[in-house]
């Protein structure tokens, strides 16, 4: 959170700059490997506009001067090490009760080689399926990979049984050697699957009954509160 430009320096050298609320620098290329370096930001506390519209009724709009409340970095900053090549951006998995399939949304943002993907997925700690799939060409500089298996016999997520969870663990690896190039985190997930039904909604093909609970307080309360029932 920067309030509200800031230049960043190496070893008192530009690399970059950042403004409110906030963004990311590259610096790939400055660092010297082995040396001690200076890693410096340099903060201005300024206004995005001179001005601002100050609404005291519907036919009274006034002029006010803008103002910075908070100053500097208010936020967290992060000095980030990634893979220069074949790392994974994200995956998303999704689930499909009614076909009995899982698919893998995954996403790349560099490289244009061809590499081999394989998924394990645990539950409980433990392994319970891999799924291997063929090698896949990624379209540079960034591209997506969409890839699905059969899955017949999954121990559904519902809303009586939250303790169905299951882990995906992604790979990827090199087409020819095999040799693993990067492993992601794993990815926490439920077998499941939401529709709608004409005027009534399914959650694994039974109908569910979700009511929102009305708050007349305040309009800025949240709203992930509601009653279920089936």
């Amino acid at each position: 959170m920067v309030q509200t430009q800031a230049n960043v320096f190496v070893d008192g050298k530009p690399a970059g700059e950042i403004w409110f609320p906030g963004g990311v620098v590259d610096i790939t290329d400055r660092p010297a490997w082995g040396t001690e370096q200076e890693l410096a930001v340099l903060l201005t506390a300024r206004p995005l506009d001179p001005e601002t519209n100050v609404f005291m009724a519907p036919d009274r709009v006034i002029k006010s001067k803008a103002s910075i409340r908070m100053k500097g970095i208010t936020g967290d900053v992060f000095l980030t090490s990634e893979p220069g090549s074949n790392a994974v951006d994200d995956v998303r998995v999704e689930t499909s009760v009614r076909q009995g399939r899982i698919t893998f949304d995954v996403g790349f943002p560099r490289d244009g080689e061809t590499r081999r993907h394989g998924r394990r997925i645990r539950k409980d700690g433990k392994p319970v399926r891999t799924f291997a799939f063929a090698p896949q060409a990624l379209a540079a500089p960034a591209s997506r990979v969409l890839v699905s298996a059969d899955w017949k016999d999954a121990q559904l997520w519902d809303l009586d049984t939250p303790q169905n969870l299951y882990e995906a663990v992604l790979t990827v690896s090199d087409a020819d050697s095999h040799a693993v190039l990067d492993e992601t985190l794993p990815v926490r997930f439920g077998f499941r699957e939401f529709w709608i039904d004409g005027r009534d909604f399914r959650l694994n093909g039974s109908k569910v009954h979700l009511r929102a609970l009305c708050s007349i307080t305040s309009p800025t309360m949240p709203t992930a509160p509601a009653a279920r029932e089936r």
